[in-house]
């Protein structure tokens, strides 16, 4: 039994929404099979016989011997026909066929044909449900990208803009790319933007229009069955983790419908749970206002919009506020039960007070989800890219330039390897693959060479790319290590819960970024450290020298074998004669008192002056 490489891509969502069973058969009838609704769907079939569908008129035997949805007359060459699960989640028909003694089983995906679908009822005048042809949907890709403050393209490009410039894009029935920008609206002047880009790093004085002008793209260019996926880098992941947060709290409004836009987002700002509890027992006619405080999202949702799945939400270091004078964090941010697919790059080295990680919180992670956070060695723009020496446009017909190692390389690599994991629709461009692999920024995948050899190869080129320096801001610009001397106030991870920020009064000092292991999971948690950076550390041991990320990690007692590596070869755990130099080289924190005090943090930061 082999499953349609089209189920690779459409995972049907059908066996939610109702039960399929075939009435009682004989081996002269036509074999009708009928669908229940499960507790979960809102579905009723005013009709009995819209819950029945004759599977006889639609599947026959082809040429070779196989079902096939379009033919007919199945049964007149089997028997035992009878429904069976795959993976607790596909509902296959399986049959005996009568002539064939040696290999007699076949079997046919049934939710790949089949759905509930919608007709108009002249004599009723009403729309009805009924069990039916799975109509075609569209299988496009719409990729949203959003890149960080004050990054625009350039010579030193962010992780975001390559990742645009791998997409395909000269097929938009396939897939539509869409890049966000972070040019203020109405200020032309390059002061200007200048300035409104240091007023949006600050304290996110556009963050609401950067989200609702990914809404509006998705809003005009949406079709059922298109796979959302969206990336980001910096704050750029902060919207685009916003974005995905607003489409699952109210949805997304129907094409053209540009007056409620607005709206909708001011409902999904507050739509707070604690605010939502606080009024949960007041009955409506107490309190009747027309704020969006006061109007519940999935009721907003129901009326106006459809539920949005977002398939792959992608991040490099997301920066973890509103801004730095506020203390809000947005709804959904640390967790997103619309999210298929998280992934998110961090920076071990990274140290200002303004650029905390948004990380997810593993607590809430539902068993749909696929979730993982890796971290990776250097400093916000070595993880998101844009820092290193600059980069020269190098024409296909041109041989490459010597290569200089780029940290932002490694998570670049590893971000588009986690879009190629199966379900995942994101197509890339051939030609500008070639051309990054001819540059030794991505691995080559040569047809035939197996899983091993591709991973062989793309750890060869984290090695190389792995000893470039760290780019610690506060090294490079007085202003940073200023800013981080001022007492406002600013989000600041807890030890207890890094994914909850708290609000921190007290000068950053350039304390160091947390990496809390939840003693629940029990070392099971999707919180990674990445091989490159074991081996990186593991080989300048070897050579008497000494690579310390400057992370604390909280916690590593919950996991008996931490770390537990992405991406390693063989094994994702440190074998026992490179533990030791790995264990000594992360800061772990071990004793109950967790916070770092502002004496050590202080006395650290004296040493950059």
């Amino acid at each position: 039994m082999t499953v349609p490489a089209s189920d690779l891509f459409d995972p049907p969502h059908g066996s939610k929404l109702f039960v399929l069973e075939i009435l009682p058969w004989l081996s002269t009838e036509h074999v009708i099979v009928r669908a229940t609704p499960t507790e979960d769907s809102d579905c009723v079939f005013e009709n009995p016989e819209d819950a029945e569908f004759d599977l006889s008129q639609h599947i026959g035997i082809n040429a070779y011997g196989q079902l096939e949805w379009g033919l007919s007359g199945f049964e007149l060459a089997a028997k035992n026909p009878e429904i069976r699960s795959y993976k607790n989640k596909d509902r296959w028909l399986c049959v005996q066929l009568t002539d064939d003694t040696e290999n007699p089983q076949r079997a046919l995906n049934l939710d790949d044909c089949l759905a509930l679908v919608e007709y108009y009822d002249e004599d009723a005048g009403e729309i009805r449900t009924k069990l039916g042809q799975k109509p075609v949907s569209s299988k496009r890709s719409i990729i949203l990208c959003f890149d960080g403050t004050s990054n625009h393209f350039s010579n030193q490009n962010t992780n975001v803009v390559k990742l645009v410039e791998l997409l395909k894009k000269d097929d938009p029935s396939q897939q539509l790319p869409g890049v966000g920008t972070y040019s203020a609206p109405g200020l032309l002047t390059r002061l200007g933007e200048k300035i409104a880009c240091i007023a949006d790093e600050g304290i996110a004085w556009y963050l609401y229009q950067h989200v609702i002008d990914g809404y509006k793209y998705l809003m005009q260019t949406y079709r059922a069955g298109d796979q959302v996926c969206i990336f980001g880098f910096s704050r750029g992941a902060y919207t685009a983790r916003a974005l995905a947060g607003m489409l699952h709290s109210v949805g997304l409004l129907p094409r053209d419908n540009m007056e409620q836009v607005s709206f909708a987002y001011q409902i999904y700002v507050k739509s707070d749970k604690q605010r939502r509890d606080k009024f949960a027992h007041v009955p409506s006619a107490v309190k009747i206002t027309a704020g969006p405080e006061e109007v519940e999202p999935d009721a907003f949702k129901s009326t106006f919009c459809v539920p949005i799945t977002i398939t792959f939400l992608g991040v490099w270091d997301t920066v973890g506020s509103v801004g730095l004078l506020t203390e809000k964090n947005l709804p959904f941010i640390e967790h997103n039960p619309s999210v298929l697919y998280f992934r998110q790059a961090l920076a071990l080295d990274e140290n200002r007070g303004n650029f905390i990680p948004s990380v997810w919180d593993h607590s809430r992670t539902t068993s749909s989800q696929n979730v993982l956070e890796v971290w990776f060695k250097g400093g916000h723009c070595d993880v998101g890219g844009g820092a290193g020496p600059p980069e020269r446009f190098i024409p296909p017909n041109e041989h490459p330039e010597p290569s200089v190692p780029r940290l932002s390389n490694i998570s670049l690599r590893w971000m588009i390897r986690q879009c190629l994991t199966p379900g995942i629709r994101i197509l890339f461009d051939p030609k500008v693959m070639r051309r990054y692999r001819k540059r030794k920024i991505l691995e080559t995948r040569t047809p035939g060479n197996g899983t091993e050899s591709i991973e062989n190869y793309s750890a060869t080129l984290d090695q190389f790319d792995v000893r470039a320096k760290p780019t610690i801001m506060h090294d490079r610009s007085w202003w940073w290590k200023s800013l981080d001397c001022i007492p406002v106030p600013k989000l600041e991870q807890t030890p207890e819960d890094p994914s909850e920020p708290g609000t921190k009064y007290w000068p950053n000092f350039g304390a160091s970024r947390i990496i809390h292991r939840p003693a629940s999971f029990e070392g099971r948690a999707p919180i990674r450290l990445h091989a490159s950076v074991c081996s990186h550390i593991v080989e300048l041991a070897a050579e008497k020298k000494v690579y310390v990320p400057a992370a604390r990690w909280f916690n590593p007692k919950a996991d008996p074998l931490f770390p537990i590596m992405d991406e390693s070869i063989g094994s994702s755990v440190i074998s026992k004669d490179k533990h030791e130099p790995v264990q000594k080289a992360l800061w772990m924190v071990w004793s109950a008192d967790l916070n770092q005090s502002w004496w050590s943090s202080f006395t650290k930061w004296l040493g950059w002056i």
